[in-house]
């Protein structure tokens, strides 16, 4: 159920702040309550969920400023490799990339 979960809530299965009733996660996901709740408590420490005393658990609210950061990160981290990947692609890259100007 973790990674199920896991995914559901990153591929935005699960909307962003939404509650997660015990009841509905179990019967979705076919497990127990304590399966359910390790599960939770994993995504707690991971930052996708957050524990709210005395109302149960939902997902992490993202904002569309968080979204902003993120897709900033992204094209940063992506140009990076990308140009790494010029650098040291050689002869082969040259082979698969014929319109490439070394």
């Amino acid at each position: 159920m973790y990674l199920a979960l896991r995914q559901d809530t990153l591929a935005g299965r699960q909307a962003s702040g939404s509650r997660l009733p015990f009841a509905e996660l179990c019967a979705r996901y076919d497990v127990s309550m304590g399966v359910a709740r390790e599960a939770l408590s994993r995504l707690t420490a991971e930052g996708l969920v957050q524990s709210e005393p005395q109302l149960g658990f939902r997902t992490t609210p993202i904002s569309a400023e968080d979204l902003v950061h993120l897709t900033d990160a992204r094209c940063a981290i992506e140009s990076l490799v990308l140009r790494e990947a010029l650098k040291r692609g050689g002869v082969r890259w040259d082979a698969v990339c014929p319109g490439r100007d070394g």
